[in-house]
């Protein structure tokens, strides 16, 4: 139906099963099942749509081939905020944007960004922050907290491993933020 999501109601679909090709709307996400070909949405319709391929189907009836068609005017985008990239070619008009902090240390860079956003006349804007103010070199030791960010931080620390571990940190914010973002569509 859309991204992560099977549906298992509705009517058995046997009763296409004679047909050679049967193409069908309402679900978000293209997918095929036997002779069953879903298109998805033209376009995106809320958040759960967001980086799927939009777009329309031309049918050539003499040889039965389909063309996809990109719309490649999307409604909903993602911005993973770090302050050592380049936002100069943003494009956020008339977006709904979800700003997401993953690595900020200079509130005056930040600010100029989301001012720079909110000129742009989007749709709408939400800014989530990440969750290192959060991390155990921040916190008091008389507070008890052991948030999803604190304990991935601290274990992270406790890695044997040459890598990266600040690079390991942000990839894992940047999919703790995803996933919380999934809980809420």
């Amino acid at each position: 139906m859309m991204k992560g999501v099977e549906c298992h109601e509705g009517i058995d679909r046997g009763f296409l099963s004679k047909y050679e090709r049967v193409y069908s709307g309402h679900f978000h996400t293209p997918s095929t099942k036997g002779n069953i070909t879903y298109l998805g949405t033209p376009y995106e319709l809320t958040w759960s749509d967001h980086g799927d391929k939009k777009g329309f189907y031309i049918l050539d009836t003499d040889t039965k081939h389909i063309d996809f068609i990109e719309n490649t005017h999307y409604m909903f985008t993602k911005v993973y905020y770090d302050e050592t990239k380049d936002y100069s070619n943003l494009n956020t008009e008339e977006k709904y944007v979800k700003l997401i902090v993953v690595n900020k240390t200079n509130q005056q860079s930040f600010d100029t960004l989301v001012d720079k956003i909110y000129r742009s006349n989007p749709s709408e804007l939400k800014i989530v922050e990440d969750l290192t103010e959060f991390e155990t070199s921040n916190i008091d030791e008389s507070v008890n907290l052991e948030d999803t960010m604190t304990l991935l931080s601290e274990y992270v620390d406790g890695l044997e491993t040459n890598a990266d571990r600040q690079k390991i940190k942000t990839i894992l914010r940047e999919l703790y933020v995803e996933a919380h973002d999934c809980e809420e569509t």
